[in-house]
């Protein structure tokens, strides 16, 4: 079994891959996505203003788990499924907590991009910072993922850190591109133009909460993405920058588990939190 991977959850837009081969991104698509993204920001954004701050505290069951250094991964929208024109949108969200973890501390772990391609391998291949400015970043990801077809994409993100106050801050992080390299690692590798590719990732945003509490610190993030309904199953799921991990791909009974288990496991490992299950694995199953 593959790790769940593919950094950090997301908001991402996805299209199905087809034997016929190369898909564009339809306008009706994007015009879907994107009113998707203003009306969600506008929810999380009048929820930093409240007591409510974090999803987790909605729910005691939810909580409890977080609190118990558990990953907590729920649909945020009916069945987590929203049908959009050529595709699909999903919208999960997920949560973690470690004990000891200072806010500070998390801040400081998901600020150090030049370290990503450490905590995330094998599926962040490369990553570093290109500009740094304050609390905005912009920042590079080569990302794999290998499960029935290996697919190989180069990303750029523009990523903004928000203090609200001493024990709480916020992020989004936009995609700013996103390509698919074909014969990746060898010497004819090259880039497909940006939306007119296999279609498996094609929009990434992330929105991360972080509060410092109750002895510990930890962070959520909700992901939404929309993909197409062709064979992007094949991809086995997909992720990117600053989310829960991998996120599209996937069948509808695999999403709890493509959310959550890739960006926060490790984040919450690096934070001195539960060791993801697959650490150990060795390269050859994990590939396979």
């Amino acid at each position: 079994m593959t790790p769940y991977n593919w950094l950090l959850v997301p908001t991402l837009l996805l299209a199905g891959i087809s034997d016929a081969g190369k898909v564009d991104l339809k306008p009706a698509t994007t015009q879907a996505f994107e009113r998707y993204i203003q009306a969600l920001e506008a929810r999380l954004d009048q929820r930093v203003s409240t007591p409510a701050f974090l999803w987790m505290d909605g729910d005691a069951g939810r909580k409890l788990h977080a609190q118990r250094s558990d990953v907590v991964v729920e649909p945020a929208v009916a069945a987590g499924d929203v049908e959009v024109p050529e595709g699909l949108l999903h919208d999960w969200v997920g949560a973690m907590f470690v004990r000891g973890a200072t806010l500070e501390k998390v801040i400081a772990m998901f600020e150090d991009y030049d370290n990503a391609k450490n905590i995330y391998k094998p599926e962040v291949v490369d990553s570093k910072t290109l500009e740094h400015t304050g609390n905005n970043f912009k920042v590079y990801m080569r990302l794999l993922k290998k499960q029935v077809v290996t697919v190989v994409l180069t990303t750029t993100h523009d990523v903004r850190y928000v203090p609200v106050d001493p024990t709480h801050w916020y992020s989004k992080s936009y995609s700013v591109r996103i390509a698919e390299l074909q014969n990746a690692g060898k010497s004819s590798e090259s880039e497909l133009p940006p939306g007119h590719d296999h279609g498996f990732l094609w929009r990434l945003n992330s929105y991360w909460r972080f509060e410092e509490r109750d002895g510990g610190g930890g962070g959520e993030v909700e992901a939404s993405f929309a993909r197409g309904l062709g064979n992007a199953d094949d991809a086995g799921g997909m992720g990117g920058e600053d989310g829960i991990g991998d996120a599209g791909g996937f069948a509808a009974e695999d999403q709890p588990v493509a959310v959550g288990e890739p960006g926060l496991p490790e984040r919450r490992f690096a934070l001195g939190g539960k060791e993801p299950e697959w650490r150990g694995v060795a390269a050859e199953e994990i590939e396979e």
